[in-house]
């Protein structure tokens, strides 16, 4: 009961986390403000984020662990997971590569593109995921 309930409560803090930076992020209209963006978001994801998807991930495992053998539910949750815990990860490498070029306005904007697309991508399985674990866990 424990690991859900930090299980949870990683997931809550983290999944806010990013609507924040997701706020953040569009509310960056210009040059300076991109550049700005840039040098917060990086200390926030190594800072903050960095461990929250650590905490995600290992009570993930300890939670899949406690409920082996797997339902089929089950399985298309955690492969509905993953997919936004990796798409974040690759998120992050794209903050700290815009960290980099943060003097570059092109570079800087580039990244801020593709910060949003990684958003885009992993949003709606983070939804589908969020679901299916509220759906297993209420059983």
């Amino acid at each position: 009961m424990i690991a859900h309930f930090a299980h949870l409560v990683f997931l809550c803090l983290w999944g806010g986390f990013v609507l924040a930076e997701s706020v953040m992020e569009l509310a960056s209209k210009d040059d300076a403000t991109r550049r700005y963006t840039a040098r917060m978001h990086y200390w926030m994801d190594l800072l903050i984020e960095l461990p929250l998807v650590a905490g995600v991930v290992v009570t993930g495992i300890i939670l899949v662990v406690g409920a082996w053998p797997l339902s089929g539910l089950h399985v298309v949750k955690i492969g509905a997971a993953l997919i936004p815990v990796v798409v974040n990860l690759c998120c992050i490498r794209t903050v700290v590569r815009r960290y980099g070029h943060r003097d570059d306005p092109d570079a800087v904007q580039r990244h801020t593109r593709q910060v949003g697309v990684w958003a885009f991508i992993g949003m709606p399985f983070a939804a589908v995921a969020a679901v299916l674990g509220l759906v297993y866990f209420s059983r």
